[in-house]
């Protein structure tokens, strides 16, 4: 069945549990949803967030009954970095987070202070 034309204001149903685009899908099991790239799952719809894996790793972005957002990397002994684009495909790192260390802030791609296990370092007041 092809589509052509359909109005934004129209609703599509498929029958059946998946939708078959290319060599991704789409599927709906047990109320979630899951997005499939050529077999493998990257993106799966839960009641408390989305699950996104890719790379051989697992991260979980929730947003928290309080509002927070937490980015949980759920591989074993990895580290997570928070980082911004320049608009083009450059990527600028403005935090990163080692697994059972340091947390560490950037300004410009330049790292300005660390935590230690005696505070901080590197920052400056002013």
């Amino acid at each position: 069945m092809d589509f052509y034309g359909i109005n934004a204001l129209d609703d599509v149903y498929v029958p059946g549990d998946t939708l078959f685009i290319g060599t991704g899908k789409i599927k709906s099991a047990a109320g979630n949803l899951e997005l499939y790239d050529s077999g493998t799952k990257v993106l799966e719809t839960t009641s408390s967030g989305l699950i996104i894996t890719g790379n051989a790793s697992t991260a979980l972005i929730e947003k928290s009954a309080g509002g927070d957002l937490n980015v949980i990397n759920e591989s074993l002994n990895d580290d997570v970095g928070l980082f911004v684009t320049n608009g083009v495909s450059a990527l600028e790192k403005v935090f990163f987070g080692i697994e059972g260390g340091a947390a560490e802030l950037y300004f410009d791609g330049v790292k300005v202070a660390e935590t230690t296990a005696n505070g901080i370092s590197g920052a400056v007041w002013g």
